[in-house]
């Protein structure tokens, strides 16, 4: 491990303030509060996998509405798994550093 010796600028190469460790925070931001609408696949540019995150969205509205809630609950599950699943590749790309 390097040894800070005052100049802030030593650690520029750091993944916090590289572009892609901005992005995965922010998309790990937009998942925990927008993650059924896939607005962090939208964020990083993977818009069919935030297509399918809206799709999925649509179909449990559908689902409520019409009352058949336990397609909607299953669907709902389905989706939560998916995202924490998504959530744990996001912690494990910003550890590696990609």
């Amino acid at each position: 491990m390097a040894q800070y010796n005052g100049d802030i600028s030593q650690f520029s190469g750091s993944f916090y303030q590289s572009d892609e460790g901005n992005r995965v925070v922010v998309a790990v931001i937009l998942l925990l509060l927008l993650g059924f609408t896939g607005a962090h696949r939208f964020y990083l540019g993977e818009t069919r996998h935030g297509m399918v995150h809206l799709g999925a969205l649509l179909v449990i509205f559908v689902s409520a509405l019409s009352f058949a809630f336990t397609v909607a609950l299953t669907v709902a599950g389905i989706q939560a798994t998916i995202l924490l699943v998504e959530l744990g590749f996001f912690f494990v790309r910003a550890v590696m550093g990609r």
